[in-house]
């Protein structure tokens, strides 16, 4: 016989793998979103290097390490004195 908690434990695991793919698009959505603004502060004050580094992180946390290392790498070139950046 086949234990109760593992049949539930199932149709849990069924049923997250069903809202995965709304979860991943709602999440696609917010990036594009932060993106966005992003680019609207960086067109407002082209010369701040914290626009760059918080979209890096972004890339970063949204495993997309290439191009974070590019936005960082931008950062450095507007204030290449900035310890924090190193």
């Amino acid at each position: 016989m086949i234990d109760q908690d593992f049949i539930d434990g199932d149709k849990h695991a069924a049923l997250a793998k069903h809202f995965y793919p709304i979860d991943k698009h709602k999440a696609e959505e917010e990036e594009k979103k932060a993106l966005e603004e992003y680019n609207k502060a960086h067109q407002r004050d082209p010369v701040n290097p914290t626009y760059y580094i918080r979209v890096g992180n972004l890339f970063l946390n949204t495993g997309r390490p290439q191009e974070a290392l590019e936005q960082f790498d931008k950062a450095l070139e507007i204030k290449p004195d900035s310890a924090s950046y190193h």
